[in-house]
């Protein structure tokens, strides 16, 4: 893990791979945002949400993902309790999804919309509402898109995460791609994050086809795929300069997931 950020709710700062603070007592349960999503205070004082159901290590994949590769787009989770009554726990950030006019087509957030697709092409994140109107599956915080519910990610390659409408054409986030690229080349690293991502609670086979993935996204979209990842569409389009997501991309990472499925998923 090589990224560090300062999540905020109520005013208070909190690196995100610190997250023993979310193991702390329960002071007392607020809201139920859905049936399986409910809003608490701990004993310290931290707001948190509280993920409950069979597939609560999806949530902490992803949180794990995002930490890992420097996405900066889940707060920070933890797994809290025993087997049975087990929850995943994250630090409450107030969403501001509901505000008024909010433009989903500026340069700024379709950025965000490409690097949130990126994330959810790697978590394989099937449960996902499009952008410009009400949705469960993305918050806004404070004109930042993050995505938010994993509990249909990762068991099955998505090859279909992509918002064309928004992403295409867009600034590639190059901080996470060098990260990606440095841990491809990372044996250590990558045993470390495979035995990570299993500890959560995913299946050996999922962990290696995320990271897989992962890998992938570091490849295509690199600078020195600028040409190869050009389709005629592309050229057409005038999406020619450097480190922009293009169709040519696109494509190249939807025929890796497709063969995920066709060559890895269908046979186990």
């Amino acid at each position: 893990m090589e990224a560090s950020h300062n999540w905020s709710t109520d005013g208070t700062p909190v690196e995100s791979d610190n997250t023993g603070l979310l193991s702390a007592g329960l002071l007392r349960r607020e809201m139920r945002l859905s049936p399986r999503v409910q809003e608490v205070v701990l004993e310290n004082g931290v707001h948190a949400v509280e993920f409950s159901g069979p597939r609560i290590h999806n949530e902490m994949a992803a949180y794990l993902v995002s930490d890992e590769f420097g996405f900066e787009l889940i707060p920070p989770t933890e797994l809290v309790g025993e087997e049975e009554d087990q929850v995943a726990r994250r630090l409450f950030v107030r969403s501001n999804l509901d505000t008024p006019g909010f433009d989903y087509m500026n340069k700024q957030t379709r950025e965000q919309i490409l690097k949130v697709d990126l994330f959810d092409y790697i978590t394989a994140r099937r449960d996902r509402q499009g952008y410009g109107r009400f949705s469960e599956n993305h918050m806004v915080i404070n004109g930042t898109v993050l995505p938010s519910d994993f509990e249909m990610a990762f068991d099955r390659p998505e090859p279909d995460t992509f918002n064309r409408r928004h992403s295409l054409g867009q600034v590639l986030p190059l901080p996470v791609l060098a990260n990606i690229n440095r841990f491809a080349k990372d044996p250590e690293r990558i045993a470390r994050f495979r035995e990570k991502l299993e500890a959560s609670g995913i299946s050996a086979r999922s962990a290696q086809a995320a990271i897989d993935r992962a890998i992938k996204v570091g490849q295509v979209c690199s600078p020195s795929n600028r040409f190869q990842g050009l389709s005629i569409q592309d050229i057409a389009a005038g999406r020619l300069q450097k480190h922009i997501f293009t169709l040519g991309m696109l494509n190249e990472l939807k025929d890796f997931a497709e063969s995920q499925i066709d060559t890895y998923f269908r046979l186990h």
